[in-house]
């Protein structure tokens, strides 16, 4: 009697990146081992040594994770495609307030937004909604966060600013 194994192997368990996922860091890629398999890996096409970082600077990967059973040496092939993005988002463009500038009856603070970042804002740490009026007497700091939606990283700006409705309005000049 003779027992033929044609049992494809198992597909392992990818540790370190998800398909689709989208990494702002260079992400460690590993498996969970199993018993008679041998797993080899390439990113790009590029041999991949499992456990190590993928070091890349960004951009778009593909890595195909390929199993071979020792007993019968049949393969099954996994593909898991993955982003890298460590760039963050450009310092926010605050427009409607100056830093250290002095406002006779208020400011509309807004910023120049910019495609796949979302905004944020506090002014003195209460939260503020970008593009309104903002008059209350007092120096103030307003605090603008921007968010790139791809990749969760952020920069800040905070200006520093003065209402005060006791200050002479800007001059005329005529003629």
């Amino acid at each position: 009697k003779i027992l033929l194994d044609i049992t494809p192997p198992a597909l392992s368990i990818i540790i370190g990146v998800q398909e689709n996922a989208v990494y702002s860091t260079s992400p460690v890629i590993n498996y969970t081992k199993q018993t008679g398999t041998i797993f080899t890996a390439k990113i790009n096409g590029q041999d991949f040594e499992w456990g190590s970082v993928c070091d890349a600077p960004g951009g778009d990967f593909e890595l195909v994770i390929t199993a071979i059973r020792e007993s019968n040496g049949f393969s099954n092939i996994t593909t898991i495609n993955f982003v890298i993005d460590k760039v963050g988002p450009l310092m926010p463009s605050i427009i409607g307030i100056e830093d250290e500038a002095v406002y006779s009856s208020g400011a509309n603070i807004d910023v120049t937004r910019v495609d796949g970042v979302e905004y944020t804002a506090t002014i003195d740490g209460n939260d503020f909604e970008l593009g309104q009026l903002y008059s209350v007497s007092g120096t103030h700091n307003v605090h603008v966060i921007a968010s790139k939606i791809l990749n969760g990283l952020t920069s800040v700006k905070t200006i520093s600013f003065k209402i005060d409705p006791e200050a002479p309005a800007s001059p005329i000049i005529l003629g």
